[in-house]
């Protein structure tokens, strides 16, 4: 074989799946360089692990390094890691209101930084648990990307354009490289992970059969992404949903459903281990006087247009739902109304919850684990653009490249924490400006 057939060759592998895993591992290994760098520049009392962001962690220090005893915990430590964790007063538990699924995820990363650190560290908070739960934010991103992209290649092939403009529309036209590369040890990248990983798996079933192994990743997915934020349970449903539209009964035998009552079973013993430990109760609602006190009430067009955390402003692809949802309608009926009832729904729980900007952070968070779903509209929309309208299909993804440069640009730029809870358009646009200078 000559050379030019040779590289021929190499290139149309390049186009298929084969493909997706070189520029997967290239886009990897580039953002774990960017976000180390990044982080060095971050100071300890600082960086990722404060907060809630602590809240999800404690479980690994408090595993492996207290045995979940905080009588050694003073209270200045305390106050560096932002509180996101409590120390009961009495039997000096360590008390934490969020569920472990975040911190199982993170344990393979935080086991190396152990090994490199060296047990004797007490706290888990050193630089290099710090840079292990970066590259965790990074690894899991790029995974839950490479997903998405493998599944909707099998549901509705297309070329490496409209994968690629997909891809980058999600990964820096939303919120979701904020909670990748700032805000790591949050739950949202892991939960964007598990409901991508969980499309996959769904991609691969059929009406006349499923392969055992996807029945268990679709299932195990299905149940950690509900224990680490249980409303998730609409992404579950919406799996569902999708799963019946295109196979009908088919994937729902009593064999799948068993499978998904003994992952949850799994998922959730060491958690009600733990509650029982703390609490003395086998269930608890550990978010107190938290939920959806607004479900009367919802607040729409905060939750929609608000330049503190509405959707639109920080994610600003979500504009382009109508005509994904217009294209679909002609392509699938029953799909378009999938893909607006989900995230009509949870755009509904977010207005309904007693604090609808979900306090400090960046954008709609909870909506960073249901772009995988808009991913299936911009798919249809963007693949039936390409073969229909390629004059206006390449126009606009020069302008999407644009819009997505700026959020990129902005997401690097913006503090941790919004500045006050009270900010309007003006900070918005000094956001815009200032990730420029």
């Amino acid at each position: 074989m000559t050379l030019a057939k040779r590289a021929k060759q190499f290139a149309g592998k390049l186009r298929g799946s084969t493909g997706l895993y070189f520029g997967a591992a290239l886009f990897f290994v580039f953002f774990t360089a960017f976000t180390l760098r990044f982080s060095l520049a971050i100071p300890r009392d600082h960086g990722h692990l404060r907060s809630d962001a602590v809240g999800y962690y404690i479980y690994l220090p408090g595993l492996f390094h207290y045995g979940f005893d905080g009588s050694t915990i003073d209270s200045t430590a305390m106050e560096v890691m932002g509180r996101g964790f409590s120390i009961d007063s009495v039997s000096h538990k360590i008390v934490t209101k969020y569920t472990y699924g975040t911190a199982l995820l993170e344990l393979p990363f935080y086991a190396i930084a152990e090994v490199v650190t060296g047990f004797e560290s007490l706290d888990g908070r050193t630089r290099d648990h710090f840079n292990a739960i970066a590259i965790a934010g990074i690894f899991y991103w790029t995974l839950g990307l490479l997903c998405i992209a493998l599944a909707l290649q099998r549901i509705w092939p297309a070329d490496h354009v409209v994968v690629i403009c997909v891809l980058g529309c999600i990964a820096f036209g939303t919120n979701t490289f904020f909670y990748a590369f700032r805000a790591p040890a949050y739950s949202h990248v892991y939960s964007f992970f598990l409901v991508s990983v969980a499309l996959f798996a769904a991609s691969h079933a059929t009406p006349v059969g499923w392969s055992p192994l996807m029945r268990w990743v679709f299932v195990a997915a299905n149940a950690l992404m509900v224990l680490i934020r249980p409303v998730d349970a609409i992404a579950v449903l919406a799996l569902a949903g999708l799963l019946w539209i295109r196979n009908g009964n088919g994937p729902f035998t009593p064999g799948l459903l068993l499978r998904q009552l003994l992952a949850v079973v799994v998922f959730a013993t060491p958690q009600l281990l733990y509650w029982h430990y703390v609490h003395g109760q086998w269930v608890v609602w550990s978010y107190g006087n938290e939920g959806f006190t607004q479900w009367a009430d919802p607040e729409w067009c905060k939750v929609l247009a608000a330049p503190m955390n509405g959707l639109l402003p920080n994610a600003p692809v979500f504009a382009l739902v109508p005509f994904a949802l217009w294209t679909l309608w002609y392509r699938s009926r029953r799909m378009s109304i999938w893909l607006a009832t989900t995230l009509l729904v949870i755009i509904y729980s977010c207005a309904a919850w007693h604090v609808w900007h979900f306090g400090c952070s960046y954008g709609l968070r909870p909506m960073v684990q249901y772009t995988p779903f808009f991913a299936v509209g911009l798919w249809g929309l963007f693949a039936e653009m390409r073969q229909r309208m390629p004059a206006l299909f390449n126009a606009s993804m020069v302008s999407l490249a644009l819009v997505c440069f700026v959020n990129y640009r902005v997401m690097l730029y913006v503090p941790h924490c919004f500045n006050g809870e009270h900010w309007g358009w003006e900070l918005f646009f000094n956001n815009v400006i200032g990730s420029f200078q």
